[in-house]
């Protein structure tokens, strides 16, 4: 049995997101009870509100953003050195 390209196209499901980690760290497994308890209202909080969607970071983003502060990081670190140096000069002028 031969499919044609149009058959193809619709067999093909897009594959389904996983869902939304916000414990990166796994530090929730560090928690006692009773902060798990408030973890979890807090987390029931904010799905009823409906912020998890809007909050939930783009990855674009952070990559963009992850770029520009190693700029301002490297940029401060010179900033940094030539404060030093002019320092320097004065206490030795």
């Amino acid at each position: 049995m031969t499919t044609t390209p149009t058959e193809k196209k619709e067999s093909k499901q897009p594959k389904q997101l996983p869902a939304p980690n916000s414990d990166f760290y796994e530090f929730a497994q560090t928690l006692p009870a009773e902060e798990l308890a408030i973890v979890k209202r807090v987390r029931e909080y904010m799905e009823e509100l409906g912020l998890v969607t809007r909050v939930l970071p783009d990855q674009d983003v952070l990559a963009t953003a992850t770029e520009t502060e190693n700029e301002l990081l490297i940029g401060l670190i010179k900033l940094r050195a030539q404060q030093a140096k002019a320092l320097e000069a004065e206490t030795h002028a």
